[in-house]
């Protein structure tokens, strides 16, 4: 009987053991001191140490799970990747910190940060722009859900940068037509673009294009009615110029 004793006490702390194991060696969080490895955190993350600081967050989100710390722990955590220019990881952070911590004074930043990220990890304009598109919506709905945050500014500026990229990637598919002399092609792409972006830097130009083509292929009087267009909103500057060189082609 003695010793079936010492075996079962044997085995319970053998189970401990292994339970702790298993539970990833959490340490009870009173004794972990959460606060006191934020504030050290938030400390390395000041001073520019971005690494050092998600070291101790990392490890601060297996240990303090549920302390009232967690979500600076998460937002600092985020903002250290961003630093970092791990983009798609601080995506991550965010998104997760926006569905667990719905009332932190960060929740409001995290959602514009939600969308920074995606657009830092777009590709260049030559490439696929997925990143830009998702970029893009993100800040819309950003501005929609808060029209006077702190951050509607950085979100408009976001935004704009993102549209321009997207259209002129459009008039780079719209030129590419162009020059590989597919003409009704490049035309049906100059008008969506036209319509999908009227503010763009690039829309004149898809005007211009579009004017050149329709010559081109004799349709003058479309081509009269794009280029007035044209000087109507120009007036003055290279792109007036040429738009009345080509109506003049239009009367011969």
């Amino acid at each position: 009987m003695r010793i079936r004793h010492i075996t079962g006490f044997g085995v319970g702390v053998m189970v401990c053991l292994i339970m702790a194991c298993a539970g990833g060696n959490k340490i009870n969080p009173h004794r972990y001191q959460c606060s006191e490895r934020v504030a050290k955190a938030i400390k390395k993350f000041n001073a520019g140490k971005y690494s050092s600081a998600k070291t101790i967050l990392d490890d601060v989100k297996l240990q303090c799970a549920g302390n009232r710390v967690m979500d600076t722990a998460v937002y600092y955590l985020a903002m250290s990747l961003v630093h970092m220019r791990m983009y798609t990881d601080a995506k991550l952070e965010f998104t997760r910190f926006t569905q667990d911590y719905p009332r932190s004074p960060f929740f409001e930043e995290a959602q514009f940060r939600i969308g920074y990220c995606v657009f830092k990890s777009s590709l260049s304009v030559d490439r696929d722009q997925t990143e830009t598109r998702e970029a893009q919506k993100s800040f819309s709905d950003f501005l929609e859900n808060y029209p006077s945050s702190p951050f509607a500014d950085s979100a408009q500026k976001y935004l704009k940068i993102a549209t321009n990229k997207l259209s002129e990637k459009e008039f780079a598919v719209a030129k590419f037509y162009q020059k590989t002399g597919e003409k009704e092609a490049a035309i049906v792409y100059y008008k969506t673009f036209i319509t999908d972006y009227p503010a763009s830097q690039f829309t004149a130009h898809a005007r211009l294009n579009m004017g050149q083509l329709l010559i081109e292929l004799g349709r003058k009087a479309e081509a009269r009615e794009v280029l007035d267009e044209i000087i109507a909103q120009e007036k003055t500057g290279e792109i007036a110029v040429k738009a009345q060189q080509l109506l003049a082609r239009c009367k011969e």
